[in-house]
Parts: structure tokens; sequence; C-alpha cells
């Protein structure tokens, strides 16, 4: 029996991997070419956290009024539960537009699955690639109206951007299967 007054939702997001039959088996088991059944297992990713990185892009940080040569990226989080996996060729996901804003934005992400069965403190720029699992496509959902408020005040952005279902994604590529990582 279980202590929790709730079930936690445990966020795992399906891996694209290669079959025995060289194709690309999907979420849901079926393969780009169809040549893998749907009985395959499924393999999962865990998402512990969500770490974002803002400011990293010079044109948008001179878009939202910043400097990006005085102002250096940082980091903010979302959390493991702001995931929706978008798989391909299975229903469209659905989100609904957020409460509390008026002004939705959206912007393409790459998303990097950090870990694999080893400590990851103190990580040598050198060793970095060691501890990445793979890459997936995201989409990082934004409460602009709410950022703003929260920038004018110096408040932190957690209202504008880790509500739920701000963070869609497609099913993580392991790097061993991408052809080209240079």
């Amino acid at each position: 029996m279980s202590n929790y007054l709730f079930k936690p939702r445990i966020v795992s997001v399906p891996i694209f991997r290669r079959s025995s039959l060289g194709g690309l088996v999907g979420a849901d088991g079926d393969t780009s070419s169809g040549s893998v059944p749907p009985s395959e297992d499924v393999l999962l990713f865990p998402v512990r956290r969500i770490y974002c990185v803002g400011r990293n892009y010079r044109k948008h940080t001179i878009e939202m009024g910043g400097d990006p040569d005085r102002e250096p990226p940082f980091f903010f989080q979302k959390p493991a539960d702001s995931v929706v996996v978008c798989r391909p060729g299975a229903q469209q996901a659905t989100i609904p537009y957020p409460s509390c804003t008026s002004n939705l934005h959206y912007e393409a992400e790459l998303i990097v699955a950090i870990g694999k069965d080893q400590e990851g403190k103190n990580i040598q720029a050198d060793e970095a690639m060691g501890h990445v699992f793979g890459f997936s496509v995201g989409c990082d959902l934004t409460r602009r109206d709410l950022q703003s408020e929260a920038k004018q005040m110096r408040r932190p952005w957690d209202a504008a951007k880790s509500f739920d279902l701000s963070c869609p994604m497609s099913p993580i590529t392991p790097k061993e299967v991408i052809d080209d990582l240079d």
C-alpha cells in the first residue's frame, strides 16, 4: 500500500529506436515503413526535470527588449508533468488554450534528453555528449502577458512558463540512431 495522498503522475517519453528490420520504431510500435508489428514493446525515457535556457537566441533577445551582449543566457525550469507527447501518426494532441492569458506565444525548441546510468555532475565540455541520451523536438508555450508582468516586477516567470501542458514534444530519438551529429 502506498503512502501517497493521491497517485502521482509519473512522466515518461516514448523513444524512437531502430528495429531489427532497419526502420525506426515509433512511440506506438509502428515504423515509418510499417514493417514492425505494433505489438513490439515501447521503450520509455523517464523525465525528472526540464531545464530551459532563456536568452540563448540573439534575435529573440533583441525582439524581447534585451541586449544579448550584456545579458547572458540563464536557466529556468518547467515541471515534468507539463510534458505532452505528440506521437507521429497518432491522433492529434489537443492542448487547450491556457487560462489567465490572452497572449499565448510558442517557440520551436531542440530538446536534449540527458541521462544514462552514470552520475552527471561537474561534467567537462569534452565529456558532455557522453551524458546525452537523445534528442526531441519541442514547443515552448509562454503566457507572454504574464511573463511581461513578471519581468516588470522583477519576479520569476513560473506562472508564464510552467503551466499544465506547456511542453509539447515529440518522442525522443536516441543519439545512436542519428546518422550525423556533426
